[in-house]
């Protein structure tokens, strides 16, 4: 008996493995061609937003080895500073690729890190499925539908802190294993209960925003629970709820001191996006965005989606859309089918914001409109809770097909295979659905990095930037990577300006907020002075521009008093301030 357990492990250890060799594999295929052998001269994803993450990706570590508190980063936005568990800071992930940052820098371990991030979904949701299903194939098939989900693809344009979704599978793992444990007359051990806090915490420093939305839809698939049972409320069930608590009030108490802080330090304002912008339209759950294979054939209607192709990642498909419906249809008697399809139901309504949009055409009010007056949670960006409908669709799709197909092979005693074969043929269509249009590439799924060489050569940036001196970098704003210039010259000197979210309230007005989120926007009459006040209330004695932008400092600066240049080279231009 000893043996045939020791065996049946030791299979599943290996089908474990095979799964997880399988997803690295589908990952290296999909998005690292192109960039493992650039890790330092490429990057996963477009825009700005992947130089925000490099520079938190230094900025914990480098500040924690020099003593300094890395919760207020006073060398961006100088002297005020950047308060950095009010933006997407990813302490966590910091910490988790440390050893690449200290051997091959801060933009390999982006690289990394975004890289990992669908791996770890896939076999997080593999991991879940093991408890749920019963054959391999189609625990394989839930992670590769929640790994490489239409979500996922929009997030890794550039959003890190949003990639990292494994999180949600793991914790209703623990869940799962703590019901199962009482269902069988058991007590989870104390590692499950501590697995799940730390799980918790870690989300927190992970992403604060799916730390928020999720407890916001725990609750309400608790509610949904507590409904469907009211009349069945089982000791297993009273037991669970009971566990779920306690852990969650473990966590809040751990995160206390840290919520604490963040409160006497209200760097926030409110979310720099309209949440009705970013909301999901009706078609996008059939409807594909330009983003995956079949996206190009619909561009006339995903065009005119709200939002962004990184937030419209509502696309489930037609073939997974039909697995649901088949698996409602015929396990609705089972109360947990049930549960998540309400859940989901309630999550997909609250995905299209306060106002419903179909075919981009603005239609009636939603409920979500009644959460626009709770703190943290109206800030949410609606059509981010794809993440929730992915996950619960295919955990009840695998549960449909391992109930009602069996396996990947018709059985031979089957009077009828042809539903059986019908089935399997809308379930292989469900992933192949959700490929990313790999046409893309350049611009899109990877982009080049590259800043000027002035800032790598310490004896040029020492020499014309002093040691903790106040530099003004342009490209200014968010269409820049100041901060990662600064970071190369490992924080040598101090920003002015930056990107980690929406400039700091101290520093929002007109003509920043104008650079801030437009490459280099007209030149009022009125910036020319407003950039001298604002170089001396900083404390500038540095400005430094790329050399296609120095023509256009050198206007935006022709107020400020003894502006010289004193170095042109290397693909910048240093001007000093009254010579300091």
């Amino acid at each position: 008996m000893i043996l045939e357990q020791e065996t049946f492990a030791s299979r599943r250890r290996f089908s474990h493995l095979v799964a997880f060799l399988l997803y690295t594999l589908y990952t290296v295929l999909i998005w690292g061609l192109p960039i493992l052998s650039h890790l330092t001269n490429r990057l996963v994803g477009t825009t700005a937003d992947p130089t925000l993450f490099i520079y938190a990706i230094k900025w914990w570590p480098w500040a924690l080895s020099h003593h300094i508190n890395p919760l207020i980063d006073h060398w961006i936005w100088a002297p005020t500073g950047q308060f950095m568990l009010w933006v997407t800071s990813v302490p966590a992930i910091s910490a988790f690729v440390w050893p690449v940052t200290h051997l091959a820098g801060p933009v390999a371990a982006y690289n990394i890190a975004m890289l990992v991030s669908p791996l770890l979904a896939a076999w997080s949701m593999y991991l879940l499925l093991s408890l749920l299903v019963a054959r391999w194939g189609w625990r394989f098939w839930g992670g590769i539908c929640f790994g490489f989900s239409s979500y996922q693809i929009g997030q890794m344009l550039g959003h890190l802190n949003l990639t990292w979704g494994f999180y949600l599978p793991l914790l209703v793992m623990l869940s799962v294993k703590a019901y199962q444990f009482s269902e069988r007359g058991k007590r989870p051990s104390s590692g499950v209960s501590l697995a799940f806090i730390a799980l918790a915490v870690l989300l927190f420093f992970t992403s604060t925003e799916i730390f928020t939305t999720l407890t916001f839809f725990s609750v309400v698939f608790g509610a949904v629970t507590l409904t469907v049972f009211r009349r069945h409320f089982t000791p297993s069930l009273k037991f669970l709820l009971k566990w779920i608590i306690v852990n969650v009030i473990i966590v809040f108490i751990i995160l206390l001191p840290v919520v604490s802080y963040l409160l006497q330090h209200p760097f926030y304002h409110g979310a720099p996006f309209n949440p009705k912008t970013f909301s999901t339209d009706l078609l996008n759950f059939v409807i594909p965005t330009g983003m995956t294979i079949g996206g190009p054939l619909t561009l006339g209607i995903s065009s005119h989606f709200v939002g962004n192709f990184y937030e419209d990642g509502a696309y489930l498909g037609i073939p997974m859309i039909l697995l649901i419906g088949i698996a409602m249809k015929r396990l609705w008697a089972l109360p947990w089918i049930r549960i998540l399809i309400y859940t989901m139901s309630i999550i997909a309504v609250c995905s299209f914001g306060p106002v419903l949009h179909v075919d981009g055409k603005t239609t009636v009010a939603m409920p979500w409109t009644l959460m626009m007056h709770i703190p943290l949670i109206r800030d949410a960006l609606p059509a981010r809770f794809s993440l929730y409908t992915s996950f619960i669709a295919t955990i009840v799709a695998a549960i449909g097909l391992d109930r009602l197909v069996g396996g990947l092979v018709p059985d031979e005693t089957l009077t009828s295979k042809s539903p059986h074969l019908t089935l399997l043929i809308v379930a292989i269509l469900a992933p192949v659905m959700l490929v990313p249009n790999l046409q893309l590439g350049k611009g899109y799924l990877w982009t080049p990095y590259r800043i000027p060489t002035f800032f790598t050569q310490p004896a040029l940036y020492q020499k014309y930037l002093p040691e903790r001196s106040t530099v003004m970098i342009f490209p200014y704003g968010m269409f820049g990577d100041a901060q990662t210039m600064q970071s190369s010259a490992h924080f040598w000197f101090k920003l002015a300006n930056g990107y980690m979210g929406a400039p700091p309230p101290p520093y929002q007005g007109p003509m920043v907020e104008t650079l801030f989120f437009h490459d280099h926007p007209a030149i009022l009459p009125s910036y020319p002075q407003d950039m001298a006040r604002l170089v001396a209330r900083q404390n500038v004695s540095r400005v430094v521009a790329l050399d296609n932008l120095a023509p256009y400092a050198r206007r935006l600066l022709s107020a400020v008093p003894d502006l010289t240049r004193i170095y042109h080279g290397h693909g910048v231009v240093v001007w000093s301030l009254s010579q300091k």
